[in-house]
């Protein structure tokens, strides 16, 4: 059985405000209209990660404890996408373990 939980809740925006008001076609200095837009699209951000716990836009920590390890000895990830490289810490039994290697992408796996 696998275990999910996100540790840290993102406290960045996914969108400047420049990238905001482009497609929505308002005034970037329209202070009233681009506070709006910013509360509209934290609240859609907020939503999308909830309802799609398989998703995370901002990078976040997120606790992954699994009861056994993959028969397979692959282990697809159950939040994505993540960045090749991205930092991944493994610990077996509390403690710092090395020999695991993460592939990045849409559907990252271990």
């Amino acid at each position: 059985m696998m275990h999910v939980a996100r540790i840290t809740v993102p406290t960045v925006d996914v969108f400047t405000t420049t990238e905001l008001a482009a497609p929505l076609r308002i005034d970037p200095e329209d202070s009233h209209s681009m506070i709006e837009a910013v509360g509209m699209a934290a609240a859609a951000v907020q939503k999308l990660e909830q309802h799609g716990s398989f998703v995370a836009l901002i990078t976040q920590t997120i606790r992954l404890t699994l009861d056994q390890w993959a028969e397979s000895n692959r282990l697809c990830l159950p939040i994505g996408p993540a960045p090749s490289g991205s930092d991944v810490t493994f610990t077996v039994y509390g403690e710092p373990f090395t020999g695991l290697r993460q592939h990045g992408g849409l559907r990252p796996a271990l």
